[in-house]
């Protein structure tokens, strides 16, 4: 179901956990390729001293002398993060790719995840504190990289039950979609989870995706839920034990986005659950 997944590697130990996620998601493919990408930026070629990322915090090396003396610097720790990226994918059978990226992280991610199909974004990726009227980390990610994203805000979990978000939105079809897909190829039970607001009536949306649904042959519950929306997702995925909660990502207003922030970006701050954005893509 995804061949190809792309994961950022640093060196950190949240990429660690991203990679983790992803060996989860590959174990039910046997022949899915895990692509590693370590990413030299422009600004990290404008310090003294390279900054490398390591599990146990950061490495500083040394004052260098020139912009390509520290990109050597950095290319060499990424050699190294990437040997090791391998041998943790060799030790569970899983094949793999490598890059090293020079230039803006995420339009990296873009350029190398426009043929993946599935990209891994670990929490420090995602979550960060907004500037002002700047879009959030998540939202300039689902912007640059328009392909279904798995967001890793904690460990990394075994995928024994699904839950999706389901409102009868054209975004959250996609991710009934995807979700009906993968609870049939990994053969795990799903819920649906619909939140009452001012324009979504459950009663009335559950029963179209009950219908949709019907085909797969599925273990599927339905699930109704009053309050705030991102809250009340958080709140589903806990009381069901979900191992992967699948949601669609929709287009805001760029004030009231500002303003208020979105149900994705409020449930990566409420969850440490693996959360699967179904399409990235802006349309």
């Amino acid at each position: 179901m995804f061949k190809h997944i792309l994961v950022p590697i640093d060196g950190a130990e949240d990429g660690w956990r991203a990679l983790r996620q992803a060996a989860e998601i590959a174990r039910f493919d046997k022949g899915a390729t895990i692509h590693g990408i370590f990413c030299i930026e422009p600004s990290d070629l404008s310090q003294p001293r390279a900054y490398l990322q390591s599990t146990g915090g950061v490495i500083t090396s040394p004052e260098v002398s020139s912009a390509k003396a520290l990109e050597e610097k950095y290319e060499t720790w990424g050699r190294r993060v990437l040997q090791e990226f391998v041998n943790r994918c060799q030790m569970r059978n899983i094949r793999t790719d490598t890059h090293i990226h020079r230039g803006q992280r995420l339009r990296g991610l873009g350029h190398h995840g426009a043929d993946a199909d599935l990209v891994v974004l670990s929490r420090n990726d995602v979550v960060g504190k907004d500037v002002g009227f700047t879009p959030s980390r998540l939202g300039q990610a689902c912007r640059e990289i328009r392909r279904p994203l798995l967001l890793v805000l904690g460990y990394a979990r075994p995928i024994e039950r699904l839950m999706v978000c389901y409102d009868g939105g054209r975004q959250s079809k996609k991710a009934l979609n995807l979700a009906a897909h993968a609870a049939e190829v990994w053969k795990v039970p799903l819920s649906v989870v619909s939140v009452q607001g001012r324009v979504i009536n459950p009663e009335k949306e559950l029963p179209k995706a009950e219908r949709y649904l019907k085909p797969y042959n599925l273990d599927v519950d339905y699930i109704i839920r009053r309050g705030n929306v991102s809250a009340e997702l958080s709140s589903a995925a806990e009381e069901v034990n979900a191992d992967l909660i699948i949601i669609g990502v929709y287009r805001h207003n760029f004030l009231r986005r500002s303003l208020l922030g979105s149900t994705l970006d409020q449930l990566t701050q409420l969850t440490l659950r693996p959360v699967l954005v179904a399409s990235s893509t802006i349309n």
